[in-house]
Protein backbone atom coordinates (compact mmCIF):
# COMPACT_ATOMS: atom_id res chain seq x y z
CA UNK A 1 0.00 0.00 0.00
CA UNK A 2 3.08 2.42 0.42
CA UNK A 3 5.00 1.08 -2.13
CA UNK A 4 2.91 1.96 -5.11
CA UNK A 5 5.21 4.00 -7.71
CA UNK A 6 4.04 5.46 -11.27
CA UNK A 7 5.45 2.73 -13.67
CA UNK A 8 7.85 4.20 -16.14
CA UNK A 9 7.10 5.07 -19.85
CA UNK A 10 8.53 2.93 -22.69
CA UNK A 11 11.27 4.37 -24.37
CA UNK A 12 10.45 3.28 -28.20
CA UNK A 13 7.05 3.25 -29.94
CA UNK A 14 5.40 -0.25 -30.19
CA UNK A 15 4.06 0.55 -33.27
CA UNK A 16 5.68 2.95 -36.03
CA UNK A 17 3.86 4.21 -39.11
CA UNK A 18 4.72 3.18 -42.48
CA UNK A 19 2.38 5.42 -44.39
CA UNK A 20 0.72 8.59 -43.84
CA UNK A 21 -2.64 8.84 -42.09
CA UNK A 22 -1.60 5.64 -40.02
CA UNK A 23 -0.95 7.48 -37.00
CA UNK A 24 -2.47 11.00 -36.08
CA UNK A 25 -1.65 12.55 -32.61
CA UNK A 26 -3.95 15.07 -31.26
CA UNK A 27 -4.23 17.34 -28.89
CA UNK A 28 -5.82 20.83 -27.38
CA UNK A 29 -3.91 23.99 -25.73
CA UNK A 30 -6.33 26.80 -23.69
CA UNK A 31 -7.69 28.81 -22.43
CA UNK A 32 -5.93 31.44 -23.27
CA UNK A 33 -6.20 34.52 -20.74
CA UNK A 34 -5.85 36.65 -23.68
CA UNK A 35 -8.50 36.21 -26.27
CA UNK A 36 -6.31 36.62 -29.54
CA UNK A 37 -7.30 39.30 -31.94
CA UNK A 38 -10.33 36.99 -33.82
CA UNK A 39 -11.78 36.15 -30.78
CA UNK A 40 -9.61 32.52 -30.18
CA UNK A 41 -9.23 30.82 -26.90
CA UNK A 42 -8.36 27.51 -27.92
CA UNK A 43 -6.22 25.97 -30.43
CA UNK A 44 -5.63 22.30 -31.36
CA UNK A 45 -2.65 20.25 -33.44
CA UNK A 46 -2.75 17.05 -35.43
CA UNK A 47 0.55 15.52 -35.43
CA UNK A 48 0.69 12.65 -38.51
CA UNK A 49 3.51 10.09 -37.11
CA UNK A 50 4.77 9.17 -40.46
CA UNK A 51 5.62 12.23 -42.02
CA UNK A 52 5.47 15.05 -39.12
CA UNK A 53 3.85 17.16 -40.74
CA UNK A 54 1.68 19.90 -37.72
CA UNK A 55 -1.87 21.48 -38.64
CA UNK A 56 -2.78 24.23 -36.30
CA UNK A 57 -6.65 24.95 -36.34
CA UNK A 58 -7.92 27.79 -33.84
CA UNK A 59 -11.50 27.51 -31.78
CA UNK A 60 -12.89 29.83 -29.84
CA UNK A 61 -14.80 27.30 -27.54
CA UNK A 62 -13.30 23.57 -26.55
CA UNK A 63 -16.49 22.53 -27.53
CA UNK A 64 -15.34 23.09 -31.74
CA UNK A 65 -13.30 20.30 -31.36
CA UNK A 66 -15.48 17.69 -33.53
CA UNK A 67 -16.46 20.19 -35.87
CA UNK A 68 -12.72 21.30 -36.08
CA UNK A 69 -11.74 17.35 -36.21
CA UNK A 70 -13.54 16.65 -38.99
CA UNK A 71 -12.79 19.32 -41.14
CA UNK A 72 -9.05 18.02 -40.77
CA UNK A 73 -10.10 14.39 -42.25
CA UNK A 74 -11.83 15.57 -45.01
CA UNK A 75 -9.01 17.29 -46.07
CA UNK A 76 -6.08 15.21 -45.05
CA UNK A 77 -8.53 12.25 -47.06
CA UNK A 78 -8.85 14.48 -50.41
CA UNK A 79 -4.65 14.99 -50.45
CA UNK A 80 -4.07 11.36 -49.42
CA UNK A 81 -6.49 8.93 -51.58
CA UNK A 82 -6.80 6.10 -50.94
CA UNK A 83 -5.25 6.14 -48.09
CA UNK A 84 -7.32 6.76 -45.05
CA UNK A 85 -6.80 7.63 -41.16
CA UNK A 86 -6.66 4.88 -39.44
CA UNK A 87 -5.76 5.48 -35.57
CA UNK A 88 -6.12 8.43 -33.66
CA UNK A 89 -4.08 9.35 -30.42
CA UNK A 90 -6.03 11.52 -28.19
CA UNK A 91 -6.47 11.98 -24.02
CA UNK A 92 -10.11 11.09 -22.78
CA UNK A 93 -11.35 14.75 -23.52
CA UNK A 94 -11.57 13.75 -26.77
CA UNK A 95 -13.83 10.58 -26.24
CA UNK A 96 -17.13 12.14 -26.79
CA UNK A 97 -20.28 10.55 -28.21
CA UNK A 98 -20.18 12.44 -31.75
CA UNK A 99 -16.46 11.57 -31.84
CA UNK A 100 -16.94 7.82 -31.32
CA UNK A 101 -19.94 7.77 -33.49
CA UNK A 102 -17.84 9.53 -36.08
CA UNK A 103 -14.83 7.41 -35.97
CA UNK A 104 -17.27 4.16 -36.04
CA UNK A 105 -18.32 5.23 -39.46
CA UNK A 106 -15.46 5.92 -40.99
CA UNK A 107 -12.94 3.46 -39.69
CA UNK A 108 -10.88 5.28 -37.13
CA UNK A 109 -9.62 3.43 -33.97
CA UNK A 110 -9.46 5.88 -30.87
CA UNK A 111 -6.29 5.38 -29.02
CA UNK A 112 -6.92 6.98 -25.55
CA UNK A 113 -4.72 7.99 -23.07
CA UNK A 114 -4.54 6.64 -19.65
CA UNK A 115 -6.10 9.13 -16.48
CA UNK A 116 -3.37 11.50 -15.42
CA UNK A 117 -0.83 10.09 -17.89
CA UNK A 118 -0.48 13.28 -20.81
CA UNK A 119 2.84 11.63 -20.96
CA UNK A 120 1.02 8.60 -23.36
CA UNK A 121 0.39 11.25 -25.97
CA UNK A 122 3.57 12.54 -25.71
CA UNK A 123 4.03 13.63 -29.73
CA UNK A 124 1.27 15.60 -29.21
CA UNK A 125 2.10 17.42 -26.00
CA UNK A 126 5.96 18.08 -26.84
CA UNK A 127 4.29 19.65 -30.16
CA UNK A 128 2.48 22.01 -28.29
CA UNK A 129 5.10 22.83 -26.21
CA UNK A 130 7.26 23.49 -28.86
CA UNK A 131 4.83 25.47 -30.80
CA UNK A 132 4.22 27.82 -27.60
CA UNK A 133 7.71 28.39 -27.03
CA UNK A 134 8.34 29.04 -30.59
CA UNK A 135 5.07 31.88 -30.87
CA UNK A 136 6.50 33.21 -27.58
CA UNK A 137 9.96 34.42 -28.64
CA UNK A 138 8.63 34.92 -32.14
CA UNK A 139 6.06 37.86 -30.64
CA UNK A 140 8.41 39.24 -28.31
CA UNK A 141 10.84 39.75 -30.93
CA UNK A 142 8.29 41.62 -33.00
CA UNK A 143 7.22 43.56 -29.75
CA UNK A 144 3.11 42.50 -30.70
CA UNK A 145 0.60 42.67 -28.39
CA UNK A 146 -0.41 39.43 -27.01
CA UNK A 147 -4.11 39.16 -28.78
CA UNK A 148 -2.38 38.51 -32.17
CA UNK A 149 -0.82 34.80 -29.98
CA UNK A 150 -2.85 33.48 -32.89
CA UNK A 151 -0.91 34.52 -35.68
CA UNK A 152 2.46 33.64 -33.94
CA UNK A 153 1.11 29.86 -33.40
CA UNK A 154 0.13 29.35 -36.79
CA UNK A 155 3.59 31.38 -38.47
CA UNK A 156 5.50 28.54 -35.47
CA UNK A 157 3.62 25.81 -36.95
CA UNK A 158 4.34 26.84 -40.76
CA UNK A 159 7.19 27.61 -40.11
CA UNK A 160 8.41 23.99 -38.31
CA UNK A 161 6.72 22.30 -41.30
CA UNK A 162 9.23 23.90 -43.79
CA UNK A 163 12.46 22.42 -41.75
CA UNK A 164 13.44 18.79 -42.16
CA UNK A 165 13.59 17.16 -38.81
CA UNK A 166 16.25 14.50 -39.38
CA UNK A 167 19.70 14.88 -40.78
CA UNK A 168 21.28 12.18 -42.53
CA UNK A 169 24.96 12.29 -43.73
CA UNK A 170 25.74 12.88 -47.57
CA UNK A 171 21.72 13.06 -48.34
CA UNK A 172 19.17 15.61 -47.76
CA UNK A 173 16.19 14.88 -45.69
CA UNK A 174 12.64 16.05 -46.39
CA UNK A 175 10.85 18.59 -44.62
CA UNK A 176 7.35 17.25 -43.18
CA UNK A 177 5.74 19.66 -46.18
CA UNK A 178 7.70 17.97 -48.94
CA UNK A 179 6.27 14.74 -47.61
CA UNK A 180 2.51 15.65 -46.73
CA UNK A 181 2.28 17.39 -50.19
CA UNK A 182 3.89 14.37 -51.89
CA UNK A 183 6.45 17.02 -53.56
CA UNK A 184 10.16 17.00 -54.07
CA UNK A 185 12.35 19.78 -53.73
CA UNK A 186 15.20 20.16 -55.14
CA UNK A 187 17.08 21.51 -52.37
CA UNK A 188 16.17 22.90 -48.91
CA UNK A 189 16.43 27.12 -50.77
CA UNK A 190 13.55 26.29 -52.40
CA UNK A 191 11.59 26.12 -49.11
CA UNK A 192 13.48 28.96 -47.32
CA UNK A 193 12.43 31.72 -49.21
CA UNK A 194 8.67 31.48 -48.40
CA UNK A 195 10.24 32.26 -45.01
CA UNK A 196 9.61 35.83 -43.12
CA UNK A 197 10.42 37.27 -39.24
CA UNK A 198 6.74 37.61 -37.79
CA UNK A 199 6.39 41.41 -37.14
CA UNK A 200 8.53 42.88 -39.62
CA UNK A 201 7.98 45.37 -41.78
CA UNK A 202 6.45 45.37 -45.28
CA UNK A 203 5.35 47.05 -48.33
CA UNK A 204 2.52 45.38 -50.34
CA UNK A 205 1.51 47.20 -53.47
CA UNK A 206 -1.88 48.75 -53.55
CA UNK A 207 -4.31 46.73 -55.63
CA UNK A 208 -7.21 49.35 -56.14
CA UNK A 209 -5.82 53.08 -56.02
CA UNK A 210 -5.48 56.29 -58.78
CA UNK A 211 -2.19 56.74 -61.10
CA UNK A 212 -1.71 59.43 -59.52
CA UNK A 213 -1.35 57.75 -55.51
CA UNK A 214 1.75 56.22 -54.10
CA UNK A 215 1.76 52.48 -55.27
CA UNK A 216 2.90 50.70 -51.99
CA UNK A 217 1.09 50.37 -48.56
CA UNK A 218 3.05 50.27 -45.43
CA UNK A 219 2.21 47.16 -43.61
CA UNK A 220 3.41 44.57 -40.18
CA UNK A 221 3.90 40.87 -41.46
CA UNK A 222 1.65 38.63 -39.35
CA UNK A 223 1.47 35.03 -41.34
CA UNK A 224 0.87 32.99 -44.06
CA UNK A 225 -2.89 32.36 -45.11
CA UNK A 226 -3.36 28.88 -45.77
CA UNK A 227 -5.98 28.80 -48.52
CA UNK A 228 -3.57 30.53 -50.42
CA UNK A 229 -0.14 31.48 -51.47
CA UNK A 230 -0.45 35.03 -49.62
CA UNK A 231 0.36 36.38 -46.71
CA UNK A 232 -1.55 38.40 -43.93
CA UNK A 233 -0.63 41.50 -42.96
CA UNK A 234 -1.56 44.05 -40.59
CA UNK A 235 -2.20 47.58 -42.64
CA UNK A 236 -0.28 50.65 -40.38
CA UNK A 237 -2.60 53.17 -42.25
CA UNK A 238 -6.15 51.40 -42.31
CA UNK A 239 -5.30 48.80 -38.88
CA UNK A 240 -6.85 46.39 -40.94
CA UNK A 241 -5.46 42.46 -41.61
CA UNK A 242 -5.46 42.02 -45.19
CA UNK A 243 -4.37 39.36 -47.56
CA UNK A 244 -1.55 39.54 -50.03
CA UNK A 245 0.79 38.50 -52.23
CA UNK A 246 2.76 40.89 -53.94
CA UNK A 247 4.90 42.00 -50.87
CA UNK A 248 8.43 43.26 -50.00
CA UNK A 249 10.12 42.89 -46.78
CA UNK A 250 12.04 44.81 -44.62
CA UNK A 251 13.38 41.84 -41.97
CA UNK A 252 15.91 44.58 -40.01
CA UNK A 253 13.07 46.74 -38.94
CA UNK A 254 10.06 45.87 -36.64
CA UNK A 255 7.77 48.21 -35.83
CA UNK A 256 5.97 47.23 -33.12
CA UNK A 257 9.81 46.52 -31.46
CA UNK A 258 11.18 49.74 -31.88
CA UNK A 259 7.77 51.68 -30.55
CA UNK A 260 8.61 49.57 -27.31
CA UNK A 261 12.14 51.01 -27.50
CA UNK A 262 10.92 54.30 -27.76
CA UNK A 263 9.12 54.14 -24.88
CA UNK A 264 12.30 52.62 -22.82
CA UNK A 265 14.15 55.49 -24.55
CA UNK A 266 12.08 57.91 -22.84
CA UNK A 267 12.33 56.76 -19.35
CA UNK A 268 16.05 56.43 -19.45
CA UNK A 269 16.13 59.65 -21.02
CA UNK A 270 13.75 61.10 -18.10
CA UNK A 271 15.86 59.27 -15.51
CA UNK A 272 18.78 61.06 -16.00
CA UNK A 273 17.45 64.13 -16.07
CA UNK A 274 15.71 64.21 -13.23
CA UNK A 275 17.46 61.40 -11.18
CA UNK A 276 15.16 60.18 -9.08
CA UNK A 277 12.81 59.38 -11.40
CA UNK A 278 10.41 55.76 -10.72
CA UNK A 279 7.50 55.50 -12.74
CA UNK A 280 6.56 52.17 -11.25
CA UNK A 281 6.59 53.97 -7.98
CA UNK A 282 4.33 56.61 -8.88
CA UNK A 283 1.63 54.57 -10.82
CA UNK A 284 1.36 52.43 -7.51
CA UNK A 285 1.25 55.51 -5.33
CA UNK A 286 -1.96 57.52 -5.32
CA UNK A 287 -0.73 59.94 -2.56
CA UNK A 288 2.21 60.44 -4.41
CA UNK A 289 -0.13 61.30 -7.78
CA UNK A 290 -3.01 63.89 -5.64
CA UNK A 291 0.48 65.65 -3.82
CA UNK A 292 1.64 66.58 -7.53
CA UNK A 293 -1.70 67.61 -8.78
CA UNK A 294 -1.88 64.76 -11.38
CA UNK A 295 -4.54 62.08 -11.79
CA UNK A 296 -3.04 58.21 -11.31
CA UNK A 297 -2.98 56.53 -15.01
CA UNK A 298 -5.59 54.45 -16.73
CA UNK A 299 -4.33 51.07 -16.23
CA UNK A 300 -7.27 49.16 -17.79
CA UNK A 301 -6.58 47.34 -20.74
CA UNK A 302 -9.43 46.37 -23.07
CA UNK A 303 -8.34 43.14 -24.88
CA UNK A 304 -11.24 41.53 -25.44
CA UNK A 305 -12.62 44.95 -27.42
CA UNK A 306 -10.03 45.25 -30.14
CA UNK A 307 -11.97 43.76 -32.71
CA UNK A 308 -14.17 46.44 -34.38
CA UNK A 309 -16.99 45.96 -35.92
CA UNK A 310 -15.65 47.03 -39.38
CA UNK A 311 -12.64 45.22 -39.15
CA UNK A 312 -10.29 47.83 -37.76
CA UNK A 313 -8.19 47.55 -34.93
CA UNK A 314 -7.61 49.58 -31.88
CA UNK A 315 -3.38 48.58 -31.98
CA UNK A 316 -1.66 51.76 -33.19
CA UNK A 317 1.70 52.70 -33.51
CA UNK A 318 3.34 55.95 -32.06
CA UNK A 319 6.22 56.18 -35.25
Amino acid sequence: MTKVHRVPFPKAARHIATRPLERVSTDVCGPFATRSINHDRYFCVFIDHFTNYVHVALMKHKSDFEDVFEAYFHAAQAIHQPLTLTHLHSDNAMDTTRMRKFCAANGVTQVLTPPYSSASNGRAERCIRTITEAAQAMRHHSGLPPSFWSYAAMAAAYTLNHIPRSFTPGARASAPIELWERFKAKNIQDLLPLLRPLGCECVCLRNKRKKIEIKGERCVFLGYAPLSKAYYLLSLDSQRIITARNVITNETNFPYARRDQAKLLDKINQFGADGDYDDDAKQDDPDASEASGTEPPNTRHELDDHDQPDGKCRYTLGC
